[in-house]
């Protein structure tokens, strides 16, 4: 769920995703209700997590996440955006360090991804938002993206 607490984490080795966002329309299993719409549940906090040496994605919202501002509890209700940072990021040493699949108003702030084979950050498709709107779209501020680094 989104609007968890993932905060201060180091994950290193994994053979796909460090840190993944699955976004199904509504929770499975026994947390199953309709009352829940976790593609437009606002962020929690999702700052000051490193992720090196993974297979795939160092940090990967799959498959879609617009994020609304969630009134009296019902993210299902309302499409007001409320942007969702990632801040404090860091990566390196993954195929990609950042995808964010189909989101809407997704940014990442002062964050440094460095010495990832395919691909630094990628939005692979943007819905309902602009671009480089801190009050309601997606971006990227101070963000580094480092090819490669001296052997030395």
């Amino acid at each position: 769920n989104p609007a968890n607490i993932c905060s201060g984490n180091r994950v290193a080795g994994c053979s796909h995703f460090g840190i993944w966002y699955r976004m199904h329309k509504h929770p499975e299993a026994g947390s199953y209700t309709t009352e829940v719409c976790q593609q437009h549940e606002p962020l929690g906090e999702c700052k000051d997590n490193i992720v090196h040496s993974i297979g795939d994605v160092g940090l990967w919202i799959f498959e879609k996440f617009t994020p609304y501002e969630n009134t009296n509890g019902e993210s299902c209700a309302t499409e007001v955006i409320a942007p969702a940072r990632f801040e404090n990021f860091q990566a390196y040493r993954t195929n990609k360090a950042v995808e964010f699949f189909t989101v809407g108003a997704i940014q990442l702030h002062n964050s440094i991804v460095a010495e990832n084979t395919k691909a630094g950050v990628e939005w692979k498709r943007l819905v309902g938002v602009s671009w480089d709107s801190e009050s309601s779209g997606a971006m990227m501020k101070n963000v580094s993206i480092i090819a490669r680094c001296s052997e030395n």
